[in-house]
């Protein structure tokens, strides 16, 4: 079962609810009194519940806005047929709410006099949106969640590289405290940045794990990509969704090495270090 920190914000009478995903009853309960559902971005684990809310109306971001399509598949990659085929057929049939307003970079809320202004911060997503509430010097940085797993960018549109430049928009915020997505939970200032160095140290980690598989010759994409780089091998080879996430993040490291000239193409499908 999906789990997610949901972000819920009452005031004067308005309730607005960020990211329904985390326990169904609690939801459930508070779903009468809620005005307004928002969406930081179109992630499983992030609108589990959205059914909950249809009597209120649905905030997205605009750069995500072809998740909210069941017909586009493209965010799960060029494989996801021959991975996940019988999963891809089942979801292309689901309906999927549309949202009723998209939301861009610097868009001004106000939840019953509680000011949010939307930060885009991309590299999960492309439209991911963390929540700023100047007058509590609070934000809410939904899947820059500083976890140990690192960040995540396995679908078509994530780009590690975002994921890195975005950080200095977070840390250009003027906040005490960061509310997390997931296991991290409130971050004080002081705390943020040794863990969002830990967080995104875990990009260069996974580089470095590449190209040390090549010292001892070139490597083929299917080498490169059998787990331990980003998911254990275990789980590659247990799951397909697993194996596809996996394929889909060193895709994304293989053109990152290859752009800065750490590795290159041999001509024949496989790569090696320069």
């Amino acid at each position: 079962m999906y789990r997610s920190c949901t972000l819920v914000i009452s005031a004067r009478g308005e309730c607005a609810v960020v990211d329904p995903a985390s326990d169904e009853q609690q939801l459930a309960q508070l779903a009468p009194r809620a005005t307004l559902c928002i969406n930081s971005h179109p992630h499983a684990d992030h609108i589990l519940y959205n059914p909950m809310f249809l009597h209120v109306p649905l905030y997205a971001p605009v750069r995500d806005a072809h998740f909210y399509d069941p017909q586009d598949l493209s965010e799960l990659g060029p494989e996801a047929e021959s991975l996940i085929g019988g999963h891809v057929r089942r979801r292309s049939s689901r309906a999927i709410r549309k949202p009723d307003r998209l939301l861009d970079d610097g868009e001004v809320l106000d939840i019953g006099g509680v000011e949010i202004r939307t930060v885009n911060t991309p590299g999960h997503t492309p439209g991911l949106l963390c929540m700023h509430f100047p007058q509590q010097r609070a934000v809410y940085i939904a899947d820059y969640d500083l976890t140990d797993f690192g960040p995540w960018y396995g679908n078509q549109s994530s780009d590690p590289d975002d994921f890195i430049a975005s950080a200095e928009r977070i840390r250009a915020l003027d906040v005490d405290h960061y509310i997390t997505s997931h296991e991290a939970g409130v971050v004080t200032r002081d705390q943020l940045e040794p863990l969002l160095t830990k967080f995104l140290a875990h990009v260069d980690r996974r580089d470095q794990k590449i190209v040390d598989l090549m010292k001892d010759g070139p490597r083929s994409f299917d080498e490169l990509t059998t787990g331990g780089i980003v998911y254990s091998e275990r789980a590659v080879s247990r799951s397909p969704w697993m194996r596809m996430w996996e394929r889909q993040h060193i895709r994304k490291h293989v053109a990152r090495l290859s752009r800065r000239g750490v590795i290159s193409d041999t001509g024949d499908g496989r790569w090696q270090k320069t």
